[in-house]
């Protein structure tokens, strides 16, 4: 009964440390350079983007994430609005730099992605398998 009881125990602690590892928070701690990695890879497959593509990308999207990081840094605990209106501009900034390194088609797909994301379409995550329900 004892063995049973901190079996139990030690399989639950298991669990939630991977919980903790690959849980919902677990993005947020990756590094900058592990995010845009993980962009890279998402985007590459949903836009059959080129090594060449990949590389230009990278940059660029390190530096809207650093930016977007800062911004919320500044603004925390300020005007909401305000803060949705300078993330939205810069936004415009980076869909520009997209632009040029995109094609047409891969650019018109990244905006629906972007879209479908926005409004909360984007189907199952990564890692969280499954088919995605219809009601």
């Amino acid at each position: 009964m004892a063995f049973s009881v901190l079996g139990t125990g030690a399989i639950t602690a298991k669990a939630e440390t991977i919980f903790v590892q690959q849980g919902p928070g677990a993005q947020d701690q990756a590094t900058p350079a592990e995010r845009v990695e993980r962009q890279i890879k998402m985007m590459t497959e949903q836009l059959s983007l080129s090594a060449e593509q990949s590389e230009k990308l990278k940059p660029v999207l390190l530096q809207q994430m650093t930016e977007r990081q800062e911004l919320r840094q500044k603004m925390q605990g300020s005007d909401r609005q305000a803060m949705m209106t300078e993330m939205k501009t810069m936004q415009e900034k980076y869909n520009a730099q997209f632009k040029t390194i995109l094609t047409s088609d891969q650019y018109t797909k990244y905006q629906a992605n972007q879209a479908q994301m926005r409004n909360g379409r984007g189907g199952p995550r990564q890692g969280q398998g499954g088919a995605a329900q219809t009601n």
